[in-house]
């Protein structure tokens, strides 16, 4: 669950630039002191020594002058995917039903006010696949999966979220008003799921459904993506809508309470 931290007393201000370093050379698929320095706000000789101790527990790995992230993040990811027992069931869940439906399907998670893809399978056919992968983040209010998120939440924490990152424009059909924003989250709420027409990428439909954790909260959403041409109003609103549905249940009925970890 999301939760700001805007004047929390309790932030460590090195850790923090430690991260925003690592952010930085990842965003960058890897970067030079130099290029660090100019993408950052803190002085050189700061940046070095942060590098160097990442790098001394690899956490980075220095190649000439370049540095990027070491295999050291990989053992940790692999971590995270094997004590979270619903990973196994969200990755054969999503491949299941990508190939029923001969589509790309996702299931999408909250972190820190973001979605990320924790288990997908991605259809040979697919061109949308080709900048994908798991780990990719994306923006909650532009996409099926984030507004199905979004629905799980109180208007309070909504609306902490857009402060913190904003509702930028991906499209002509992304929603940037936070009225609008609210109001299509009440009909996600009533509707069951959530629908995303070319609101994050141009020629991109998707829809989604909410999977619950076995307390009631959410856990994340099922979403499936195609082009427009692969899914025509009647599939967008009614026979994709009700294959999620189904699936979605699935999905919560293997998920025990006594094993479930997030």
């Amino acid at each position: 669950m999301y939760t700001s931290m805007t004047g929390n007393p309790n932030r460590v201000t090195t850790t923090e630039r430690s991260l925003e370093i690592v952010e930085v050379i990842q965003e960058a698929r890897g970067a030079t002191l130099s290029q660090i320095t100019d993408r950052t706000d803190f002085a050189k000789s700061t940046i070095h020594k942060h590098l160097r101790t990442l790098a001394q527990y690899g956490y980075l790995e220095k190649k000439g002058e370049r540095y990027d992230l070491g295999l050291k993040f990989y053992n940790k990811g692999n971590y995270i995917a094997d004590t979270r027992s619903y990973f196994e069931i969200a990755k054969r869940v999503v491949e299941e039903l990508s190939e029923e439906l001969e589509e790309d399907i996702e299931f999408v998670v909250e972190n820190d006010g973001k979605g990320i893809v924790v288990a997908a399978a991605y259809h040979k056919r697919s061109k949308y696949s080709a900048d994908q992968h798991l780990g990719t983040y994306y923006p909650l209010h532009a996409t099926a999966a984030g507004k199905m998120i979004l629905a799980g939440f109180s208007t309070e924490q909504i609306k902490q979220i857009i402060s913190k990152w904003r509702m930028d424009k991906h499209t002509d059909n992304t929603i940037t008003s936070e009225t609008k924003l609210l109001d299509e989250i009440e009909e996600i709420r009533e509707r069951g799921y959530a629908r995303s027409d070319e609101e994050f990428a141009e020629g991109l439909r998707a829809v989604a459904k909410r999977v619950d954790a076995p307390d009631g909260s959410i856990l994340g959403a099922i979403s499936v993506l195609a082009p427009i041409y692969r899914m025509p109003e009647e599939d967008f609103k009614q026979y994709i809508p009700q294959m999620i549905a189904k699936k979605a249940v699935e999905f919560e009925n293997e998920l025990d309470e006594r094993t479930f970890y997030r």
